[in-house]
């Protein structure tokens, strides 16, 4: 009994190795490059590695576009240039599988914008050259085509392309597939330029007492209370009578004690006046009143002598 359990077990374990699992291809484009990704997937859902794909375009019938292997996660990816019904044909020994399947690339993926390039323009006057320098995100881009109205060439692995020297207004043209053209003009001078002025000072004895020196420059130096003096700015002890303490006054920018209030000379010649004018009337009368008096007797005496002539 246990010889025949031991057959039964041995006979099914024999069975399960030969077992084999049915292939599907999966596809998918992948964009901007048109790339079709296929996956191989066994029955019992691992990846079928070492699988051979020959991908045919049926209609139009263009023949055989790529071979590919599938690798260890089942994967192979052929890049697609026409649209069309395509035949995948498969080959492999390990699995049960359909002859080829087919699938419909009806549209190709639309184009990638443009990338940018940087172009810098560099002229070696002491050799009589003129050098134009392309790159991408700072990486050398080669292969761009550069010209000028009388010269051209393309970039080197360097990014760079030398050409003949043309001073005054160029014209640059640089052209590569995929990115966007670009055409300027450029001015290009050889001529040596002028030293650059010599500084005015350097430091503050250099400049005037009042002054100091600032970006190579004698500068006034200004406040609001005060003066410059030896390139500084000094500050007076007070401006008003604000800027001193308790009973001081600010006199010729010094704080001073403040004087005692001066007596009303005004007050004093009216009371002198009043004094005077009691005075005289006390003294009696004036010499108008006398003169007065002496008047009216004169004219009483003259008045009797006609009265005692008429008698």
């Amino acid at each position: 009994m246990r010889i025949f359990l031991f057959l039964f077990l041995l006979s099914a374990f024999s069975f399960s190795l030969n077992v084999t699992h049915f292939l599907n291809i999966e596809t998918e484009i992948i964009c901007p490059d048109n790339d079709l990704v296929m996956t191989a997937i066994a029955s019992n859902g691992s990846p079928a590695p070492a699988v051979e794909l020959r991908v045919v375009l049926h209609s139009p019938y263009q023949g055989l576009r790529a071979v590919k292997t599938t690798d260890k996660d089942g994967i192979a990816v052929a890049e697609l240039t026409k649209t069309g019904l395509y035949r995948i044909y498969i080959n492999t020994e390990f699995y049960n599988h359909d002859d080829f399947v087919e699938f419909n690339y009806s549209e190709l993926c639309p184009a990638p914008p443009p990338k940018q390039f940087n172009i810098s323009v560099i002229p070696l006057c002491n050799q009589s050259q003129l050098m134009v320098q392309v790159a991408e995100d700072d990486v050398p881009l080669q292969d761009v085509f550069v010209r000028t109205l009388n010269w051209s060439s393309t970039t080197n692995n360097y990014g760079q392309v030398i050409l003949p020297l043309d001073e005054g207004y160029v014209y640059i043209v640089a052209n590569k597939s995929g990115f966007v053209r670009q055409e300027f003009w450029i001015d290009i001078n050889c001529t040596p330029a002028p030293p650059p002025p010599s500084p005015e000072c350097l430091q503050n004895p250099d400049c005037a007492p009042n002054q100091i020196c600032e970006n190579e420059t004698c500068v006034n130096i200004s406040g609001t209370c005060g003066y410059a003096e030896n390139h500084s700015w000094i500050d007076y002890a007070c401006c008003e009578d604000n800027d001193c303490g308790y009973k001081m006054i600010c006199e010729n920018n010094s704080c001073i004690i403040k004087p005692a209030p001066k007596p009303n000379i005004t007050e004093n010649i009216s009371s002198n006046d009043s004094n005077k004018s009691t005075l005289a009337e006390d003294e009696g009368p004036s010499q108008i009143q006398l003169g007065i008096i002496a008047a009216i007797l004169i004219l009483l005496i003259i008045t009797g002598y006609f009265v005692l002539k008429k008698k």
